[in-house]
């Protein structure tokens, strides 16, 4: 227990919407203010985390996650609702750009100050002034105000003073963003220099090349919850995928040319690229409800996965920037607050006074062909057994009822399911029946990748990558120099024209150290279509001795000119190892990349004078 310098236990933190400007001004006085003027949101909920001295963390998650919220809490600035955050060591805390140095002072001036702060004055604040500077690079600025500092500048001002000494604890919350990359692996190389010396570090970044190299252990904070966490790999895979679902939601969305209005969305009933789903809880002839409903969780899916989910009552499920979340609105609507039932979250269909009498929730459904066919809602309830509640769907510009809860008392939680569009309903078991018969047999040598690391559109599969020596024997260690082959195996259910094929060689710390792209090569397919096998040659490999992981993949287009990744027909993020060894009798670390050099020696030197 005593080896953890960071614990947190049941960690939430709960803030106050108020409405209206007056009573938060009220609020903010200490005066009480009842609890009919505003709505409660919660940032986390149930955070537990345990963090060893010396440990490297990085915390991800998307803008609204809950990430810096956590990190005020760990470095004492705001204090929990609930929960316990044990914190052993002082904390170097870089959160905000413009914190921490005056803007009136110049950046000699703010070190030093900084430098007091922390009790260190006289010679030995002039000789870390000059290693700060050093690390800085900020010499011909040093002297400059701070207020005219680029955020760049500022950020490397910040760090260069938060390093100089050995802090226990540095927390680094996006600060670095405003760098640039030279910066930022020069920071990354000091923060594992400190943890080497017992630093334990927090690191909270957009750039997952930079968590990458760091961080030994990655935390994802979702909607005010820990999602996942474990080896900076596996973690960073499976963010990175649920980044490039919600873009290709996105560019859907845009490609639609569809406004961001939120009631045109709701009620445009040929938007095919996104849909918003309303539906409310109400009893019959829309009365108040005489007893509380407890609601756990709702969810949508087809016949094969759930598209949607609100865990109602835990964190974040009233944000309205989220797809999927309950609509809570006090006075208004007849959703109760957070509370626990048999050790769940959730909240109440009841009577709080909401003057209109139902508990709206909402699904945003993006990237869904048919709609109308094969979508059920699924909900989780308490049943209190005295009162049935209706669930309706709004359409066509009014609720259409699509099921009825009937009360049985048997005060547990139970599940019930109705489909939205009865009459078009197929049994999963005739979807799986139809499925079987459509599709064929898999070959048993086909590799069989995790869909956590596959996406894609899916009209070309790849269905098996393999490495060969210069042999042609299957291999997963090549010798570096030496010729090595690659082959890819697709299955094209419809004829697509000019894919482009990738192949990206990672070291272990993310690091891409080779990229192969077929029209960067000037390579064109033309029509693919049926079963084909595309081969790569590397003669000779030049990667140098390591291990490796590989991403492949098949893309509709490349533009390498672009900053955001292309879509895709398939690929597999990470999915394939390879080590390379050095040729026979090479003993000495030649680098990542074994470039062939010519050499030219000349002894003939012409004397001045002839």
């Amino acid at each position: 227990m005593s080896d953890y310098v960071i614990q947190l236990s049941g960690i939430g933190k709960q803030y106050k919407v108020f409405r209206n400007k007056r009573h938060r001004i009220l609020d903010l006085l200490g005066i009480p203010v009842s609890s009919r003027k505003y709505d409660e949101f919660w940032a986390l909920r149930d955070i537990d985390i345990s963090i060893p001295k010396g440990a490297r963390i990085g915390l991800i998650g998307h803008n609204g996650a809950g990430k810096s919220t956590l990190l005020k809490i760990i470095s004492g600035q705001i204090s929990p609702t609930i929960g316990r955050s044990t914190v052993k060591g002082e904390i170097q805390a870089l959160m905000e750009l413009g914190t921490g140095f005056h803007p009136e002072f110049t950046g000699r001036e703010n070190i030093f100050s900084s430098l007091a702060y922390q009790g260190i004055t006289g010679a030995v604040a002039l000789e870390k002034y000059h290693n700060i500077l050093t690390f800085s690079e900020l010499e011909d600025f040093i002297d400059n105000p701070v207020k005219t500092y680029s955020a760049g500048m500022y950020a490397r001002l910040a760090f260069s003073a938060a390093t100089a000494i050995q802090p226990e604890i540095l927390i680094i919350d996006e600060i670095l963003g405003a760098g640039d990359a030279y910066f930022g692996g020069k920071c990354v190389g000091r923060m594992k220099e400190l943890t080497s010396g017992g630093t334990t570090v927090l690191f909270v970044s957009h750039d997952m090349s930079s968590v990458q190299q760091l961080c030994e252990k990655v935390i994802w904070i979702d909607r005010g919850r820990i999602r996942c966490s474990g080896s900076t790999l596996d973690i960073s895979k499976k963010y990175l995928k649920n980044i490039r679902r919600r873009e290709e939601e996105r560019l859907s969305i845009i490609n639609q040319k569809l406004l961001p209005d939120h009631s045109k969305r709701t009620s445009d009933p040929q938007n095919k690229a996104e849909k918003n789903l309303l539906f409310h809880f109400v009893v019959d002839d829309w009365k108040t409800p005489l007893q509380p409903h407890p609601i756990n969780r709702l969810t949508i899916s087809d016949t094969i996965e759930v598209i949607g989910k609100i865990d109602v009552g835990n964190a974040a499920d009233n944000d309205l920037n989220c797809a999927n979340h309950v609509i809570v609105q006090r006075n208004v609507m007849e959703w109760s607050d957070s509370e626990t039932r048999d050790g769940k979250y959730c909240r109440s269909f009841s009577d709080v006074g909401g003057s209109y009498l139902h508990a709206p929730f909402q699904f945003r459904l993006s990237g869904v062909k048919e709609l109308d066919t094969c979508l059920n809602v699924q909900i989780e309830y308490y049943d209190l057994g005295d009162e049935k509640f209706h669930v309706e769907l709004f359409s066509g510009g009014q609720y259409r009822r699509i099921g009825t809860i009937i009360p049985q008392d048997s005060r547990c939680w139970k599940h019930v399911t109705f489909p939205l569009y009865e009459e078009e309903i197929k049994t999963i078991e005739h979807v799986n029946e139809e499925k079987s018969k459509t599709e064929p047999e898999t070959d048993t040598e086909t590799v069989q990748v995790n869909d956590e690391e596959r996406y894609g559109s899916g009209e070309v599969k790849i269905t098996s990558f393999t490495f060969y020596d210069s042999e042609h024997s299957k291999r997963n260690t090549l010798v570096s120099g030496e010729k090595a082959i690659a082959k890819m195996y697709i299955e094209s259910k419809t004829p697509i024209i000019d894919p482009v094929a990738v192949i990206a060689i990672y070291r272990l710390d993310g690091i891409c150290a080779l990229q192969v792209i077929s029209s960067l090569n000037g390579v064109s397919f033309g029509k693919v279509d049926g079963n084909s096998e595309l081969t790569i040659v590397f003669d000779p490999l030049l990667l140098g001795a390591g291990d490796y992981i590989i991403s492949i993949a098949l893309f509709k287009e490349f533009d390498v000119l672009a900053a955001s990744e292309p879509a895709a027909y398939d690929l597999h993020d990470r999915c394939y190892s390879l080590k390379v060894i050095p040729p026979e009798g090479i003993n000495v670390d030649l680098g990542i990349v074994n470039q062939p050099v010519k050499w030219i020696f000349s002894n003939k030197i012409q004397a001045d004078n002839e």
